[in-house]
């Protein structure tokens, strides 16, 4: 089964992409700070993915809470539609 929520990392600390795939949700909680013992919560941030009784597909990223944009994706179709965009 393929994931309808992916993700790749790009950061100079690995050798590569590191990439990975969520069929539901993603959860990501963004620390700052100057080592391990000493970091602070800086944002949260989610995607999600609902699908419909017709296999239509919603796409939500949240920011702390907010919702920040939005795509709707129709079963069968090759192209997503923005809903809402508050960047």
């Amino acid at each position: 089964m393929e994931y309808p929520i992916w993700n790749n990392v790009n950061a100079p600390d690995y050798r590569g992409q590191k990439s990975y795939g969520s069929r539901n949700y993603t959860q990501t909680t963004v620390l700052v700070g100057s080592s391990s013992k000493n970091s602070f919560n800086f944002l949260n941030h989610e995607t999600t993915v609902s699908i419909d009784k017709n296999g239509n597909r919603l796409f939500q990223f949240i920011l702390d809470g907010k919702l920040v944009k939005e795509g709707y994706l129709e079963k069968g179709s090759h192209e997503l539609k923005i809903l809402t965009n508050k960047i």
